[in-house]
């Protein structure tokens, strides 16, 4: 008795339910990671606002300072870095501050057209802009509240001052999340040398340390964990926008914002490391 073999068609649909599986595997992991970014935007929110309270006040605290200023990296020594963000060469003070403001005003533009799809920039050309931005001005060695202070006026120049109330309402959420972004491109850039170093052979270098400092809102542990996924898994920008074009369309906002920071995470550090195309 012959055993009849498998058509053509049937291939094709076995291989169909393959990528299926894979899909749901995918989606399965990517609400998992969503409930986490959820809690971490939870945490993040509270803080901003009350950082945005002590912003609009006169004594401005200087926590931040302590901490992203230039030269006050701990081990992490501006020397290591690749020279488009090594800082040196810094202008006066009064022409830096120039500098800051003008960037601070692009960086804001490049996250509104990252943010908004009918302004018709793609979001990874964008997003490249940001990230060339926030490189710059942490070149420069502007701590993260100073750079906020400039965002606040680059903010007010680009919506003006009187806004509708639920107008303002989303420009306060989208500062929180520009924030976030800030926060999390300093970060990878606190620790690419490491990754450099990693890469290069240095396998002390690849167990990622974050200070207590930068893990506001669990975002230090969350750049380390894609950090590990580059090293260790071999994740990648490229490899990213493939997984997501063949991932199923959501309109969950917490997804979105989860793949954004991925995407964030990962192309501010291939371009500290010379590796961006």
């Amino acid at each position: 008795m012959c055993t009849a073999l498998p058509s053509e068609s049937d291939k094709v649909e076995a291989a169909r339910s393959k990528i299926r599986v894979s899909l749901e595997d995918l989606v399965s992991s990517l609400e998992e990671l969503s409930r986490s970014l959820q809690r971490v935007t939870s945490s993040l929110s509270h803080t901003l606002s009350s950082l945005d309270s002590e912003i609009a006040s006169s004594n401005l605290p200087s926590i931040e300072k302590q901490y992203m200023q230039q030269g006050s990296f701990g081990r992490r020594a501006q020397s290591d870095l690749p020279n488009q963000f090594s800082g040196e060469g810094l202008p006066e003070a009064e022409e830096r501050n120039a500098v800051v403001s003008k960037v601070a005003f692009k960086l804001q533009q490049a996250f509104v057209q990252a943010r908004v799809d009918f302004l018709g920039k793609p979001f990874q050309l964008a997003l490249e802009e940001f990230v060339d931005c926030t490189m710059r001005v942490y070149a420069l060695g502007v701590d993260l509240l100073t750079l906020q202070l400039q965002l606040v006026l680059a903010e007010r120049a680009y919506y003006g001052k009187d806004l509708a109330e639920d107008v303002q309402e989303m420009v306060t959420q989208e500062g929180h999340v520009r924030a976030m972004w800030i926060r999390l491109a300093y970060i990878t850039l606190n620790h690419a040398a490491e990754v450099k170093a990693a890469k290069e052979g240095d396998q002390s270098a690849a167990d990622i340390r974050i200070d207590p400092q930068e893990d506001l809102g669990g975002q230090g542990q969350f750049v380390k964990s894609v950090i590990k996924m580059h090293l260790e898994q071999g994740l990648t920008l490229d490899r990213l926008k493939l997984e997501q074009a063949y991932a199923e369309k959501t309109d969950s906002p917490a997804i979105e914002a989860l793949q954004q920071s991925h995407y964030l995470i990962l192309m501010t550090l291939a371009k500290a490391l010379g590796e961006y195309e």
